[in-house]
């Protein structure tokens, strides 16, 4: 109250000093000098009782005050800043000053009551009423006209209003939805005895925006595991925090505005897990998503592959910076970074967690020297702290990396359905079990089917070919064969029998890369694999390291013949070369992901032809499924 009689005072001394009149400037009474018995009740005589209808929808603007405790009369600078709007579904639009609050209201008769809402929270300067005033609303018990004007009355109070004139119609809330293809409730991990509740949300999409440094932005919906908030709007920076992201909306957001950036970092990522070198840059490592992005990651240590209950993936410790920083626990932050995908390939996961080690001080602790050679040798000064830090075991972190590790480890949601995973792929026709036996066919690179996503598919039968349309529902699934050439194959060829056997298809079953065709009345079924390797592949060069199938050949999980096979190669087929067992005996190849989520198939030395492999880093032996 002490603003506003300090203003009445001021305002006295305006008029004083200009000769103002009193039909130019209305009345500002002083401050009471009554005794408090004494002060007169606020005049009630010549109001009107307001109806809803006289207050709704109108811009109020506070334009005075009368006080009884202490006695006083003021008028209110900006009347404008000072607005109330009623709205005929009970809620309030209030700017008070540089800030808006929105609020509810109950009215019955003269009783008026206001209840405020969310706020912003802005500062507005030290001569703002913006507390003031809304202290008042929050005290109003009735209201009442009086020639045109609102007044908002309180126990020791009457706040006086202007009509400002007819509010716009309010704004239709927009409805969002959020849609990332997982169920937020579905998604559960353990935090390891971490000091953290976590709490998984679907997070609308943000459009792409490079207006505002450092750079780029843009996610599609995804799912954000939280942890300590339940409302990701309540996320600080350097919070922990898991994103879950479909890969293909993501790089579809960028791509759509000219801007690779997503595409080549995933790409990068991507080709890094599946040639899972034995070490991994210092610097510079491909992290996704931008938002978390907030300087150069110019160090990166303690780099561990790790495979996960949903995928499989990196970590690292590492660190954005904006220059060349001493590095030290806080300044820049040190975090352990997870980046990897989920099994199927559908979603980019990664997660950041803050970490320290007493290896390392303090910003508020860095000696000069090590601030010196910061400054004088950026370069050699990062490489002998990736060194030392690399030294550290698990342990010697808070947290422990190990618990971190295992946290992402146990990350698990209900896999989506995405489409049919038997379309778009070539199989190759491996067997036939019969009620009177199993039969392996010899020559699986000439009995192929191919289902398109369109609902047709097509195949080929030794010598000859044929193509149809299928209904697919569920694991139903029923071929129509239309038109087939009509040579005559060899004897020994099974082309009759292979398209007899489609035409008796009633259901599918899918694992590991092996389908197999279900016969009616249980007259059977059909065993195929997947032609995995890309024959004359076009994005191969003479310089890439390259295999060449000399015989039909399995493309296996791991180097040995206890790792189930992928599909079948067929004489001839290639694939770029990526790896080499640690005994030398396997070549790793680059296999479609729809195959193997990793990438990456074996396939015996004995078998195939290679070239340029010199190179080619020896990759770590899987473990059996």
């Amino acid at each position: 109250m002490r603003k506003l009689i300090v203003l009445i005072l001021l305002m006295l001394s305006i008029c004083i000093l200009a000769a103002c009149s009193s039909a130019e400037t209305p009345t500002v009474a002083p401050a009471s000098t009554t005794e408090p018995s004494e002060v007169p009740a606020i005049p009630t005589e010549a109001l009107q009782t307001a109806s809803l209808e006289d207050i709704l929808d109108i811009i109020w603007q506070w334009a005075g005050l009368v006080e009884t405790e202490p006695a006083a009369q003021s008028l209110v600078p900006n009347p404008e800043n000072y607005t109330i709007v009623f709205r005929p579904d009970g809620t309030v639009e209030i700017q008070a000053d540089c800030n808006m609050v929105l609020g509810s209201f109950s009215m019955e008769g003269e009783t008026l009551n206001i209840e405020l809402g969310p706020s912003t929270m802005a500062f507005c300067g030290e001569d703002s009423l913006d507390q003031q005033y809304l202290t008042f609303l929050e005290q109003v018990s009735s209201s009442g006209m009086e020639t045109g004007r609102l007044k908002l009355a309180g126990e020791t109070f009457n706040m006086g209003f202007n009509n400002g004139g007819p509010a716009e119609e309010p704004e239709e809330p927009e409805i969002t939805t959020c849609d990332a293809g997982i169920d937020p409730v579905s998604v559960t991990l353990d935090t390891m005895g971490l000091p953290y509740s976590y709490q998984p949300n679907c997070v609308p999409g943000t459009p792409y925006d490079n207006s505002q440094p450092p750079g780029p932005t843009g996610l599609p919906d995804h799912i954000q595991v939280n942890f300590g908030v339940e409302d990701q709007q309540d996320v600080l920076p350097n919070d922990p925090i898991i994103y879950i992201i479909p890969v293909e909306a993501y790089k579809q957001l960028w791509e759509q505005n000219d801007d690779p950036t997503v595409t080549n970092a995933y790409d990068s990522l991507v080709a890094l897990l599946q040639a899972r070198p034995d070490s991994i840059p210092t610097a510079g490592m491909p992290v996704l998503p931008i938002e978390e992005v907030t300087g150069v990651n110019d160090l990166v240590t303690q780099y561990a592959y790790v495979d996960t209950t949903t995928g499989f993936g990196v970590r690292f410790v590492g660190r954005f910076s904006q220059g060349p920083n001493p590095v030290s626990n806080d300044n820049p932050q040190l975090f352990y970074i997870y980046q990897g995908s989920s099994d199927d390939g559908v979603y980019l996961i990664t997660f950041f967690y803050p970490v320290a080690t007493g290896a390392l001080p303090y910003s508020e602790d860095v000696s000069e020297d090590e601030q010196q050679q910061a400054d004088t040798d950026p370069q050699g000064y990062l490489d002998a702290k990736v060194t030392e830090l690399n030294a550290l075991a698990p342990a010697d972190w808070e947290p422990n990396l190990a618990t971190l590790d295992a946290l992402i480890t146990s990350l698990e949601y209900p896999v989506a359905a995405v489409g049919p995973a038997i379309t778009d792929i070539n199989w190759l026709w491996t067997e036939v079990v019969q009620p009177d036996g199993q039969s392996i066919v010899a020559d699986p690179e000439n009995y192929t089917l191919l289902l398109l996503a369109d609902g047709s598919f097509s195949f080929v039968a030794d010598c000859n070919s044929g193509s149809g349309a299928y209904t697919l529902d569920g694991n139903s699934l029923l071929l129509e064969i239309g038109s087939v050439t009509m040579a005559v194959c060899n004897e020994e060829s099974l082309s009759d029998f292979y398209i007899q056997l489609l035409s008796q298809v009633d259901s599918y079953e899918l694992s590991e890369g092996y389908l197999v065709l279900n016969l009616k009345d249980g007259a059977g079924r059909m065993g195929f694999y997947v032609d995995v390797l890309v024959e004359d592949d076009p994005e191969l060069s003479p310089e890439d390291p390259t295999a060449v199938a000399i015989d039909t050949i399995n493309v296996r999980s791991g180097p040995g013949t206890d790792y189930p096979s992928y599909g079948l190669a067929s004489p001839g087929a290639k694939a770029r070369v990526i790896g080499i067992s640690e005994d030398g005996g396997w070549w790793v190849v680059e296999i479609p992901t729809n195959v193997a989520t990793d990438g990456r198939g074996w396939v015996s030395s004995d078998y195939v032809e290679v070239t340029n492999v010199d190179d080619v880093p020896v990759i770590e032996t899987p473990p059996l499924p």
